[in-house]
């Protein structure tokens, strides 16, 4: 499993390495998610209890995962492959991109290339108002090495996640 496609792969590994109660974090050399090379992979509320990601990111990609395992989407919503219909001046905040008011609209900083951790982009939403994302929030996707933080809403919601949907997990 040094190399593994997460739908035809790692179902078989998870029934046999699984332990209950804990997340299973498992490090692969080369991870295929639907066809595409991916950092990570980590189910929602309620699936079952891993993390499985690239060893060679796990340094600056954990914590981001760790954040979709508690139920958080990237700061620029669901999609990977659309720019994010959420405004930048926060009118529909709580309907779209990842559904929090304290995380600023975020275009998807996919391949981006920030200097010093700043964004530096012109796009604009559909009311052509310019994208300041975030880029220390965790679940974003600038570079590993900017993002420090989840907001004050994420971390409130992913207690919830907790106690709502995780609270068997346990430490021996």
């Amino acid at each position: 499993y040094n190399d593994i496609d997460f739908y035809s792969e790692f179902t078989q590994l998870y029934n046999t390495t699984a332990t209950a109660n804990i997340i299973n974090i498992y490090f692969v050399r080369d991870l295929m998610f639907g066809g595409s090379p991916a950092a990570g992979v980590a189910p929602t509320p309620g699936g079952r209890d891993y993390i499985l990601m690239r060893g060679n990111t796990a340094l600056g990609n954990i914590t981001h995962e760790a954040g979709h395992y508690f139920g958080l989407l990237h700061t620029h919503g669901v999609s990977n492959t659309e720019r994010s219909k959420e405004k930048v001046d926060g009118s529909n905040c709580s309907e779209e991109g990842d559904f929090f008011c304290d995380t600023p609209a975020d275009p998807n900083q996919l391949n981006v290339t920030l200097a010093n951790c700043i964004f530096t982009g012109t796009w604009g939403d559909v009311n052509n108002q310019v994208y300041s994302p975030d880029v220390s929030n965790h679940m974003s996707y600038a570079p590993a090495n900017c993002r420090t933080r989840f907001s004050n809403e994420q971390t409130a919601f992913m207690y919830w996640v907790y106690h709502e949907y995780r609270s068997y997990l346990q430490c021996s």
